[in-house]
């Protein structure tokens, strides 16, 4: 009996870019990137699923444009900082020295033309490995920059805009996200107050009094003294919560 030859062909998925809708994949959602400047040393997006809408701000030290725009940039994060709704970064990818960007990332981040030391935590994109995050997304304008990425609690792409935005406009984008963002609420069902759309408990559970329902109706018999739950009882003389023996 002869035997054939067989032949295995291992097809290989090349990943396709992220367009409007798309959900950001479990493989770059743990990824983890280094920051060269903020109050955060490493960003790992997926921390942010289900809790969190992000804003990346791709932009580049050479392009003017985007320079003249890091006030916006400043305003919005200043805008979010204390709501841990929302997340906001700035994506470089031709800082010094690794790349050929007129600028460090030190010096991006307190640019003259922002305010100050005060910037959203900054990403290099450029070093090792190269423009990973900028390479996620699809693009229709030929321009390389600028690109604002909106992603959404679910972390799906919820918008892309290839201009420089001011910062009302980014503004009005996370604010459309963060108004569909669920809302925390109650989740234990004997609570007064239960919500059952509630993602997570929240601590604002209500329950009703002892011996009462929700409504503050009594749920239980009501003694001699018009107690809720009470133990008085009449004695033998009919004296409520009275002291009289059998023999009275």
């Amino acid at each position: 009996m002869n035997s054939l030859p067989y032949i295995i062909i291992f097809f290989a998925m090349a990943f396709s870019t992220y367009d409007v809708g798309d959900t950001i994949s479990e493989e770059h959602l743990n990824m983890t990137f280094d920051t060269c400047f903020g109050d955060v040393s490493q960003v790992t997006f997926g921390d942010y699923e289900n809790n969190s809408v992000i804003w990346l701000n791709l932009a580049a030290t050479w392009w003017t444009s985007c320079y003249a725009y890091l006030q916006y940039g400043d305003q919005v994060y200043l805008d979010w900082e204390n709501d841990s709704r929302v997340q906001t970064f700035i994506v470089l990818d031709d800082i010094l020295p690794y790349n050929n960007g007129p600028l460090t990332c030190s010096q991006w981040g307190s640019a003259p033309s922002s305010n100050g030391s005060i910037s959203p935590p900054i990403i290099d994109d450029g070093h090792s490995p190269q423009e990973v995050i900028w390479a996620w997304f699809n693009y229709n304008s030929v321009a390389e920059y600028p690109k604002n990425i909106f992603i959404d609690h679910e972390m799906k792409v919820f918008h892309i805009e290839e201009v420089d935005l001011t910062r009302d406009q980014v503004n009005s984008y996370i604010n459309q996200m963060v108004s569909a963002m669920p809302v925390p609420g109650c989740t234990d069902e004997l609570a007064c107050n239960y919500d059952s759309e509630a993602p997570e408990d929240d601590g604002s559970c209500e329950y009703a009094e002892e011996n009462y329902d929700c409504d503050g109706n009594c749920v239980a018999e009501i003694d001699c003294a018009g107690v809720c739950g009470g133990d008085a009882m009449e004695d033998c003389a009919g004296v409520c919560d009275g002291d009289a023996m059998e023999d009275c």
